[in-house]
């Protein structure tokens, strides 16, 4: 007979009942009993498994990658400059077009000044007038100086003729008076001299600011570089501070990448990397990471890629490329960063 402590409950159960109503064999019990036993071995082998396959696949997704590929866009490594005007006005003349390179300082683009030109040539008429002024009111003043040396000179006779006895008192007093008004005729000249001066210096002042105006009418190249777009024409009703044309300044080439934030801790500064066009092997482009951004952010490159659904934030990272093929701005290439 079996021992039914050995049993769990339920099937202790099941065969104390079978036993007293005689409804089931002994031979047909002991069969599920040994059924029963092998199904829960089965389901316990099958748990081991599972948790070793569990610990595996932890152990794969800790393993470092030995690569990290990115989209990226190739650009000036001091990034593409948007040229814009500082005031509002009509483009009348461009001297330069895409493609065309250009200096520092070269004018790009002429807005129409007629107006801001004659009011600096106002102006410049104003200071030349002042500068005269100057120039007779430096001479009158040198007159009146040599002239009151003379009633010095005049003065001084007559006081040692007076104290001799040979001068009268009348004579001694006209020459002190003619002597004391010269001096404060010199005083006054100085005086007005130095408020001519002022006055240039308030033109020069005025001038310096039309100047500054006007020249707000010049678009120039910030550095050596090249024209990339230019849509303005002759014509044109161009306002402040919108785009008039893209600028690439003369700078090394590189790449700006955007790392998925699942690989984003893995970068470092100084990895080396290469660029290849997306879905090509050959290599266009090697170079070092020369920048990781420091935080995470929204991704922005290709962000008009519509089936481009997935809402993960990126590590932008921007590579310096010392060997290139002939590559355009704003291409898309796959960044390869090698660890």
């Amino acid at each position: 007979m079996l021992k039914t402590e050995k049993l769990p409950i339920n099937y202790q159960l099941i065969y104390t009942n079978t036993m007293k109503n005689n409804t089931m064999p002994k031979l047909h019990l002991a069969i599920l009993f040994c059924l029963t036993n092998i199904l829960l071995i089965s389901c316990g082998g099958k748990k081991e498994e599972t948790t070793a396959l569990d610990s595996a696949k932890l152990d794969i997704n800790l393993a470092p990658p030995t690569m990290i590929v990115s989209i990226g866009r190739i650009e000036p490594e001091n990034k593409i400059i948007k040229l814009a005007s500082e005031v509002s006005g009509i483009a009348k003349k461009i001297y330069f077009q895409a493609g065309d390179s250009v200096k520092k300082g070269d004018v790009i683009l002429e807005l129409t000044n007629d107006f801001e030109q004659a009011q600096l040539n106002v102006i410049k008429s104003q200071l030349q007038t002042k500068q005269s002024d100057i120039t007779a009111a430096k001479a009158n003043l040198e007159g009146t100086i040599i002239k009151t040396d003379n009633l010095k000179l005049k003065y001084e006779r007559l006081k040692n003729s007076f104290e001799k006895g040979a001068e009268t008192k009348q004579n001694l007093d006209n020459a002190f008076t003619e002597y004391s008004t010269s001096q404060k005729e010199v005083e006054r000249l100085t005086a007005n001299l130095s408020v001519i001066k002022n006055q240039v210096q308030e033109i020069y002042q005025l001038m310096n600011v039309n100047t500054v105006q006007l020249n707000r009418k010049f678009i120039k190249a910030p550095s050596d570089g090249i024209i990339l777009s230019m849509d303005i024409t002759p014509g044109s009703s161009i306002q402040a501070l919108s785009s008039i044309a893209d600028f690439a300044p003369v700078c090394p080439i590189s790449v700006v990448c955007e790392v998925d934030e699942l690989f984003a801790a893995n970068i470092n500064v100084g990895d080396s990397a290469y660029v290849r066009y997306a879905g090509q092997t050959e290599r266009i482009g090697v170079g070092t990471i020369i920048f990781a951004s420091p935080y995470l952010k929204k991704k922005s490159l290709f962000s008009d890629v519509s089936s481009d659904m997935e809402d993960r934030r990126v590590r932008e990272v921007r590579v310096r490329l010392s060997k290139t093929n002939s590559l355009l701005f704003g291409s898309r290439v796959e960044c390869v960063i090698i660890k």
